[in-house]
């Protein structure tokens, strides 16, 4: 197999890979022995380092060896040592052709350790091969890095000029500062505005892992602060507020899903998210953020109707992550959970399944803290979807109903009788669990 593959590379002769169809069938066959498995890796590592790599033949041979070394990555765990430091040279080597580069890096990513050093992506990530560098971005995992490099690193790509680069940078960006903590507020304050910067880039793409990096790094920032923690809680609920507008459906549900993982806002600037007016408070307050590409500030006023524009969004994702951040802020204040419940007994009736089961699980979640005060009105509309075709709708109701405190006894009455349509309708419900209902509203 040696002989056959220097001569492939002496000759330059492609239409004979015989000696690449020996080493796999070799290495295909589980009956191989690891000592020949061993040979077979000697044999194709001298060949990888083999001269003129300009030719045809040894880019064709290269290709092939590479993608041999896959197959012995995955079935000898004893030589990975041997090959990845094979690979991790080859790849350095400035005459490797970047298609050749782009094969070795996919051999890298086989493995499980981190065996790459901070030298070696740093080496590869600014060649200017674009494959190369979103691979390297997108791999980064397994490469070990000092986390303050990095950062740095993944900050200055953000102004690549390619946007599927920036997309893996800011991407980087959010999963690094879920991660680690960083001594510098000066750097972690740069890519959150870096980030801001780039909720108005023309990509769609670019913009949704803008909103997950300024989620990110924005809560990053508001964990270190001691004394204006509040300011900069409300200066990132606002930022993401901007984006729940957007003419991306992906961006307006990442939007919200952000939204819903900040832990405190103030209460006048979420009671203006269900308003359709702005309040005395808010119509002279600014935040530290960007509002659009000339002014540099974020209004409060920025959140007027922003839950009221997710909840009647024509797309149901977006209206289903709506629905699901609410639940993150319904318990924060009583004034904010009634208009909550208001805007949520109205969604029970949205042609979306999803869109229902997401407001019954809000509207569970309000119960679990005693903030769902059921109004007449309401008790009507939410009876009705005890009557739902669908039986894990009626199911979520009727879990909601079995924690509701009922106000009175006329509307116990309803409620049981409720309960006893949804019987009659659907007998194949058990019927234990019906009773088990009456006996927790009775209670």
């Amino acid at each position: 197999m040696e002989h056959l593959l220097r001569s492939n590379l002496e000759t330059n002769d492609n239409n004979n890979p015989q000696a690449i169809l020996q080493a796999l069938s070799l290495i295909s066959n589980p009956s191989t022995s690891d000592s020949t498995l061993s040979s077979i890796a000697k044999v194709l590592i001298i060949s990888l380092k083999c001269p003129n790599p300009n030719s045809n033949s040894h880019r064709f041979i290269h290709h092939y060896i590479l993608r041999l070394f896959s197959l012995l990555l995955y079935r000898c765990p004893h030589l990975h040592h041997n090959l990845i430091s094979a690979i991790r040279e080859f790849s350095l080597l400035p005459s490797t052709s970047t298609r050749l580069l782009v094969d070795a890096l996919t051999c890298l990513s086989i493995s499980d350790s981190n065996v790459n050093d901070e030298s070696t992506f740093l080496s590869l990530v600014f060649r200017p091969c674009v494959s190369v560098r979103h691979w390297l971005l997108l791999n980064v995992s397994k490469f070990d890095i000092r986390p303050s490099v990095l950062l740095t690193v993944l900050l200055g790509f953000t102004k690549d000029p390619y946007p599927c680069i920036r997309n893996v940078a800011l991407s980087g960006l959010a999963d690094l500062c879920k991660c680690i903590v960083v001594e510098d507020e000066s750097l972690i304050k740069g890519c959150y505005f870096r980030a801001v910067e780039l909720l108005f880039d023309s990509e769609d793409l670019v913009r949704c892992s803008a909103v997950h990096a300024v989620g990110a790094c924005g809560q990053l920032i508001v964990a270190s602060k001691q004394e204006s923690k509040g300011d900069w809680s409300d200066a990132l609920f606002l930022q993401l507020c901007s984006m729940v507008r957007d003419m991306s459906v992906k961006v307006r549900v990442e939007a919200f899903n952000a939204l819903g993982k900040i832990e405190t806002v103030s209460e006048y600037i979420l009671l203006q998210t269900l308003s359709k007016k702005a309040s005395s408070i808010t119509k002279e307050m600014n935040f530290p953020g960007q509002y659009s590409e000339t002014l540099f500030r974020i209004p409060a006023e920025s959140a007027v109707l922003a839950f009221l524009h997710g909840l009647e969004d024509e797309f149901d994702v977006v209206r289903v992550s709506a629905c699901r951040a609410l639940q993150s802020f319904a318990i924060h204040s009583a004034g904010f959970s009634n208009m909550v419940v208001n805007l949520l007994m109205g969604i029970l009736n949205d042609d979306s399944m999803a869109v229902k089961l997401q407001a019954l699980d809000t509207l569970h979640h309000m119960t679990m803290f005693r903030l769902l005060k059921v109004q007449q009105p309401h008790l009507h509309m939410f009876l009705g979807i005890l009557l739902d075709s669908h039986s894990l709708i009626r199911c979520r109701a009727r879990k909601v109903l079995k924690l509701t405190e009922l106000p009175s006894l006329g509307m116990f009455k309803m409620c049981v009788d409720g309960l006893i349509r949804d019987l009659e309708l659907y007998p194949q419900v058990c019927c234990r669990k019906i009773v088990s209902h009456c006996y927790s509203l009775s209670s």
